[in-house]
């Protein structure tokens, strides 16, 4: 015998628009995060709002000198219901003068439940849905029997032989002054690519700082003017841990709600003093990343040799 419920979600399935350009084969490249959500609800997927862990894909290494910022964040395993914004580091170990390291990051997302009893952990990032979702999708024998109207589906095509990937080489490449990391050279310079300094947070990120510049092997230029950017965000750093040290500052977050503020205005004065109190270990911390940087393009700088 068929439950009500399921009856309700058939119908529900049946009649969403999102879900026959699915089936057509329609709908996967214009389709939104939200829309994709309540597609997946009326198919009996369970759907939670969470804040999920997402596995950084830029942090994998740092100088030896940030090694006890790391280590007061290392985890054996990933705590269980983190908050936005929290950070944990796993495999934490040491080679020459470096930090290898996993860095994960709490980000909001949901947590997916397919009927075949199958979970994902997916952070939101823009509009549209990840290829990591859609890859865990169609990995679902529900949700695949939904796009083929309740038919298993058919197997893929293999895909033409086009022969072996070309293999990249270190011809005509460099050591970027800013990332440190090997990328291609055009005219002489890096070629556009991205970057996230580790340990500076999110605002650190996008296309990276080198790109124009002639490799670390030639020249220091890149690196001196990388200095001056970062030295900079240093100075800032320092004077938000004097102002909220000192309380000017008319909000702080608030150390009890979460996402919320506390504002100068209108908190008690030992509202107040807790907020600054549970504001600046974090705020030093970014402070004393930002400075350790600073300190290794220093020495990379005093030490360079043409290579």
């Amino acid at each position: 015998m068929v439950r009500s419920d399921q009856v309700v979600r058939r119908f529900l399935a049946a009649a969403n628009p999102v879900l026959e350009k699915l089936r057509k084969g329609k709908g996967q490249a214009a389709i939104q995060v939200t829309q994709l959500i309540g597609v997946l609800e009326d198919l009996a997927f369970r759907v939670e709002s969470e804040v999920v862990w997402v596995k950084s894909p830029y942090h994998e290494r740092a100088p030896i000198e940030q090694r006890a910022f790391i280590e007061a964040d290392e985890q054996r395993s990933l705590p269980p219901h983190p908050k936005k914004g929290q950070r944990a580091y796993l495999n934490v170990r040491i080679q020459g003068n470096e930090v290898l390291f996993e860095q994960w990051e709490a980000e909001p997302g949901y947590r997916l439940t397919s009927p075949d009893g199958a979970s994902l952990d997916l952070a939101v990032e823009g509009n549209r849905p990840t290829p990591a979702l859609w890859k865990w999708l169609k990995a679902q024998p529900s949700y695949m029997a939904a796009m083929t109207g309740g038919a298993a589906a058919p197997a893929p095509a293999p895909a033409p032989s086009r022969g072996p990937s070309p293999q990249r080489t270190l011809e005509n490449t460099g050591t970027c002054p800013c990332c440190f990391k090997n990328q291609k050279l055009k005219g002489g310079g890096m070629v556009l690519h991205g970057y996230r300094a580790p340990g500076l947070g999110a605002g650190f990120q996008g296309n990276c700082f080198g790109v124009g510049y002639p490799p670390f092997e030639v020249s220091a230029e890149g690196t001196k003017a990388y200095k001056g950017v970062i030295l900079a965000e240093a100075h800032k750093a320092d004077a938000v841990v004097g102002a909220v040290r000192r309380g000017d500052v008319d909000e702080l977050p608030d150390p009890i709600r979460y996402g919320k503020k506390v504002q100068k205005a209108t908190a008690s004065p030992a509202s107040w003093a807790d907020a600054i109190e549970k504001a600046l270990p974090g705020l030093q911390h970014q402070a004393d990343v930002v400075k350790a940087e600073v300190e290794r393009l220093d020495r990379l700088i005093r030490g360079w040799k043409p290579g």
